[in-house]
């Protein structure tokens, strides 16, 4: 998780912590989509795509490329399977990093 990143695009902390808390309300159940999907090749393109717009946007670097893999999986004949499997797991760990980096703020905890 790229936090400099997110915060210089967010123009500044406050606003970054807004589209963090934003991300998890959004894509909690996007992550529970993924995992319970039938590997549906539009689909997956679908939430690739959002997610590595919105990925990039907050820091979230191994999402953006794990939504890039995921984005040529589906283009080419490839068995879409794996890469929707790796895609929950990257979300899934975006996801928890998020909830441990807020926790963390919100406790008053420098950086």
């Amino acid at each position: 998780m790229n936090v400099t990143h997110g915060v210089e695009v967010c123009d500044g902390d406050e606003s970054y912590r807004h589209c963090l808390h934003h991300f998890l309300g959004r894509y909690q159940a996007r992550a529970a989509e993924l995992q319970s999907l039938p590997a549906g090749r539009e689909r997956i393109r679908e939430l690739a795509h959002q997610l590595k717009s919105t990925a990039s946007y907050l820091g979230l670097e191994r999402v953006v490329a794990v939504a890039r893999e995921a984005e040529m999986a589906v283009r080419s004949s490839d068995p879409v399977e794996v890469v929707q499997w790796h895609l929950h797991l990257a979300l899934i760990e975006a996801l928890a990093a998020i909830s441990a980096f807020l926790s963390h703020q919100s406790d008053g905890s420098p950086g």
